[in-house]
């Protein structure tokens, strides 16, 4: 739509808000997508160069695997420990559960440090993905964040 731009990779594509912004990393283990969004609220308060407090993030890592079997149960337990090792005081850390998540099967937990993020593990053709998204901001504000979220999600095709 009109409303919207695209990111189209070798390995997937996915429509995403023309309000956010993309950013992408490489280094020899994983590639990585990043799409935010910075809402108003938080451009208003002049804190641009801070955690994100009102707004969404959307970011989608590729690791290349040798043994895709077990691995996003790993990459999962790595990456929760983590969580837990860098902020022990984190009450919202939530265990690791089986969901369904852009049409796979993955592993999923929910916490972080710096803002609460939902993460997301799965193999799609011999890769590892990981994709985790937050929302942030006052109630009402969150809901719409949501919404982006969820259709940049339904928009999630993976290329064969």
């Amino acid at each position: 739509t009109s409303n919207s731009k695209t990111l189209d990779t070798p390995y997937f594509s996915l429509e995403y808000s023309v309000d956010a912004t993309m950013s992408s990393n490489t280094n020899p283990d994983s590639m990585e997508w990043g799409i935010s969004m910075m809402g108003e609220d938080q451009k208003k308060s002049g804190r641009t160069q801070t955690e994100l407090f009102d707004g969404y993030g959307y970011t989608i890592t590729r690791f290349e695997v040798v043994e895709p079997e077990g691995s996003a149960k790993t990459q999962a337990a790595t990456d929760r420990q983590g969580t837990l090792d860098a902020c022990p005081e984190s009450s919202d850390l939530t265990p690791i559960k089986s969901s369904n998540f852009a049409d796979h099967d993955s592993l999923t937990f929910t916490g972080g440090c710096l803002g609460i993020a939902t993460h997301n593990y799965f193999v799609d053709q011999d890769a590892l993905y990981r994709i985790s998204y937050m929302n942030v901001g006052r109630p009402e504000l969150q809901k719409q964040y949501q919404v982006a979220i969820d259709q940049m999600t339904a928009s999630l095709k993976f290329k064969k």
